[in-house]
């Protein structure tokens, strides 16, 4: 989730990222949704970084070592569908969504769960 505020059409100036928090603390309704375009500066932040308890480096993590340091942070909005894949409910709708739009497998699909007792 993103805590920002709005610089110009669609186009946000971050000032934290909240990870999954209650829909009741939630501060927006904009997310990230995993594509960046991401300057040497934020290569260089995860180089001072360590690893978090997953032993991964997030980019999540590099981002706010740069707020915390007053270093600029972008993000714009777009349109879309959110999918979100975290759970293996949504990991089956959006299985089951994008397999409806595929060309090759959706008529198959769409036949097979007309089948279906639902």
């Amino acid at each position: 989730m993103i805590d920002g505020a709005a610089v110009d059409e669609r186009i946000y100036e971050i000032k934290r990222f909240i990870e999954k928090p209650l829909p009741s603390e939630a501060p927006s309704n904009l997310v990230a949704v995993g594509v960046y375009v991401l300057t040497p500066e934020v290569l260089s932040w995860l180089t001072t970084m360590r690893p978090g308890p997953s032993g991964e480096l997030r980019l999540a993590d590099a981002f706010q070592q740069m707020l915390a340091h007053d270093r600029p942070l972008y993000g714009q909005e777009f349109n879309g569908t959110w999918l979100d894949t975290g759970d293996k409910l949504g990991f089956i709708k959006a299985t089951i969504q994008l397999g409806l739009k595929n060309k090759e497998i959706g008529p198959e699909l769409k036949k097979f769960i007309k089948t279906l007792s639902l």
